[in-house]
C-alpha cells in the first residue's frame, strides 16, 4: 500500500523543508502583479500605440506624476520631458520603450 507524505496543517511542503521558501511563489506573483501594473500604464501614455513613448506623450505623464505626488508647478521644475529622456532612453533613440519605463519603478535613487 502506498503511503502519502503530506504537510503540516495545509502548509506548503517545500516550505516544510526549506523554510520561507513558499515566499518565493508570493514575491513572484507580486513581481507579476507590479509588471501589469506597469505595463498598462505604459500602454496609457504610450497614445500612439508605437510600443514607444515619445517626447510629445510625456507632458501627460508629467502631469499625472505632478498631480500625484501633490506637486505645485514651482516644485520639480527639472522635470520636462527632455529630461526623463536623457534619464531613461539609454538606447537613445530618443523615446522611452517599455525595459526603459520600468527603470521608473525599479531604478535605486
Amino acid at each position: 500500500q502506498a503511503t502519502t507524505t503530506s504537510s503540516k496543517a495545509g502548509g506548503d511542503m517545500v516550505d516544510d523543508v526549506i523554510p520561507g521558501a513558499g515566499d518565493f511563489e508570493a514575491v513572484q506573483d507580486e513581481q507579476n502583479d507590479a509588471e501589469a501594473v506597469i505595463s498598462t500604464l505604459f500602454k496609457q501614455y504610450d497614445n500612439d500605440g508605437s510600443g514607444r513613448i515619445e517626447r510629445k506623450e510625456l507632458p501627460a505623464l508629467i502631469s499625472d506624476l505632478r498631480a500625484t505626488l501633490g506637486w505645485d508647478d514651482e516644485e520639480r521644475k527639472d522635470l520636462t520631458p527632455e529630461a526623463i529622456i536623457n534619464m531613461f532612453d539609454t538606447d537613445n533613440d530618443g523615446t522611452i520603450g517599455l525595459s526603459e519605463f520600468r527603470q521608473l519603478f525599479f531604478q535605486d535613487y
